[in-house]
């Protein structure tokens, strides 16, 4: 599993969201039925890679050399990718013992 912020320059963009590899198809089947019971949507949950609260903040590729609206808008989309971060976590803790089995 991992977080991810990424500039999306076509879009004009960036973006936070949850990503869950393939790596272990049981352990990825795990964490999606325990972050869809807890509502983390996945748009996509057909897909093997699974990725959860997709969010984005505009971002205005003009002002690239601007730090401080650099600054300001990565502000922005941490801010939103907080609440998603300690929900992940506080689920993960939750639920420690049923991840054992996949040590």
């Amino acid at each position: 599993m991992l977080f991810e912020i990424a500039v999306e320059k076509e879009e004009n963009r960036i973006v936070f969201l949850v990503s869950v590899s393939d790596f272990n198809i049981r352990l990825n089947n795990k964490i999606h039925d325990l972050f869809s019971r807890s509502g983390l949507v996945c748009p996509y949950p057909e897909h093997s890679w699974k990725i959860y609260n997709n969010v984005s903040v505009h971002f205005d590729f003009q002002e690239y050399q601007n730090a401080e609206y650099i600054a300001l808008k990565f502000d922005e989309i941490f801010k939103l990718a907080l609440t998603t971060i300690s929900r992940v976590e506080e689920l993960i803790l939750l639920n420690k013992d049923d991840f054992s089995v996949f040590n």
